[in-house]
């Protein structure tokens, strides 16, 4: 992150950003570039979701890495705005809800009309201010809400903090498959990596025994849609142990399955034929033991009746997933960190 950390250098080292463009937040000069370790934290939470915002905002920072401005403020895909963009949105949200609106503090005229989700329209918003300016506006806001959470009045605003935490998890999302579909049109499509199983394993199914699990989560870090938890009985079905894989998807490439329309729903088939697909995203026949990534709804949905198959129901992935029925109750496990066992999902 060599480049992004000399731009940094600048940004500590020019106060006239900071009066010009940060109005009444304090000067750059005192912004940190790692997470603080000197500031008294009377509660242990308030220390974790410091630590949770800095984790978050280094994998936000790293997406940047090696990136060219002009990568920045190009609009890669028509339906989605520059990657610039969703950093200072990024900071644009965390000043509205926990500076402005919790605080009455006034916010940047200029970022509020550029950053707001219903500001400018997605084509417009390519006319971004300069890396060191951004970076500069990024981290003032960040300054600031790290000292508002020293005296947060968490009892009422914990939901409100690990909202703002998603909120730049699922921009980050957005930002890391902008930046594959920008490498692929660019032909720097980075190389994958392939699932380290035998083939064979790769058909397995497992069974999902009939009965109640509770579906959706009341948790202070759910979302509005997940809540509220609620009781939901299912019978016995089956389920792939594994993602497809890109070898799994290429048979129905090769069986002509972008060619023929029975294996397609009516809307899928519209939509094939209206943007001319003829095979996922990102697809790269060299990866065959790759989960194949890319895939529209509509895609995934042929695919199955292809194989003789279906989608699971959102109830239905949700249990697998997550549901321990010895404990009675959803166990996720982080991406990663699971210990697989015979009964279990490989996600």
């Amino acid at each position: 992150m060599a480049q992004i950390c000399s731009k940094y250098l600048e940004i500590l080292n020019n106060d006239t950003l900071t009066e010009s463009f940060m109005g009444d937040y304090s000067r750059l000069s005192q912004i940190a570039l790692s997470a603080p370790s000197d500031c008294p934290m009377p509660s242990i939470h308030r220390q974790q979701i410091r630590q949770w915002m800095y984790q978050c905002r280094q994998g936000t920072l790293a997406l940047l890495e090696g990136l060219q401005e002009s990568r920045l403020r190009s609009q890669i895909h028509a339906e989605f705005s520059p990657l610039g963009w969703h950093l200072g949105h990024i900071a644009y949200t965390e000043a509205y809800w926990l500076l402005h609106h919790a605080e009455g503090r006034e916010l940047a005229g200029r970022y509020q009309h550029l950053f707001a989700a219903d500001g400018l329209p997605k084509a417009e918003r390519e006319h971004l201010p300069p890396l060191i300016t951004l970076l500069a506006y990024v981290h003032a806001v960040r300054q600031q809400t790290l000292e508002t959470l020293d005296i947060a009045p968490l009892e009422t605003q914990e939901r409100l903090w690990l909202w703002l935490l998603q909120h730049e998890s699922q921009h980050g999302e957005t930002m890391s498959f902008l930046k594959q579909i920008q490498q692929q049109h660019t032909a720097e499509v980075c190389a994958l990596t392939s699932i380290h199983r035998h083939p064979a394993r790769l058909h397995d199914w497992i069974k999902i025994p009939a009965g109640e699990f509770q579906q959706g989560s009341d948790r202070l870090d759910a979302l509005d849609n997940e809540s509220s938890q609620h009781w939901v009985d299912l019978p016995t079905y089956w389920i792939d142990r594994y993602p497809v894989t890109q070898g799994q998807f290429a048979s129905f490439i090769q069986a002509g399955g972008y060619e023929h329309s029975h294996w397609w729903s009516a809307d899928g088939w519209r939509w094939r034929q209206s943007q001319g697909v003829t095979q996922p995203l990102y697809w790269q026949e060299a990866q065959p033991q790759h989960p194949v990534c890319g895939v529209s709804a509509y895609e995934a949905e042929a695919y199955c009746r292809f194989i003789g198959k279906r989608l699971p129901t959102e109830a239905e992935w949700e249990k697998a997933a997550s549901w321990n029925p010895e404990l009675g109750r959803s166990h996720p496990v982080p991406l990663g960190h699971g210990t697989a066992n015979a009964n279990s999902l490989q996600l």
